[in-house]
């Protein structure tokens, strides 16, 4: 499934400092669907770099791991044992 980058906006604070970097991706695939929002913060960038380091390139690899880790694959059914 092609999965594509449709929005990123940003939080900031009174300072206009980015507090959080919201991304939005979807995809299609025939008659499936996957739509995803995640929110990138201060714990998800390196040490040393803050959220308003990031170009958007950056912003999208993040973005994509994060959703990667909320999704897992799905075990097929156990058959029925022989009798």
């Amino acid at each position: 499934m092609d999965v594509k980058l449709t929005s990123i906006s940003y939080n900031l604070d009174t300072s206009s400092n980015t507090t959080a970097i919201i991304v939005a991706m979807q995809g299609f695939d025939g008659r499936e669907s996957i739509n995803t929002s995640v929110s990138l913060v201060s714990d998800d960038v390196t040490e040393g770099q803050t959220l308003d380091d990031l170009g958007r390139k950056e912003i999208e690899t993040l973005a994509r791991t994060k959703t990667a880790g909320y999704i897992t694959t799905v075990p097929e059914p156990k058959q029925p044992a022989e009798a």
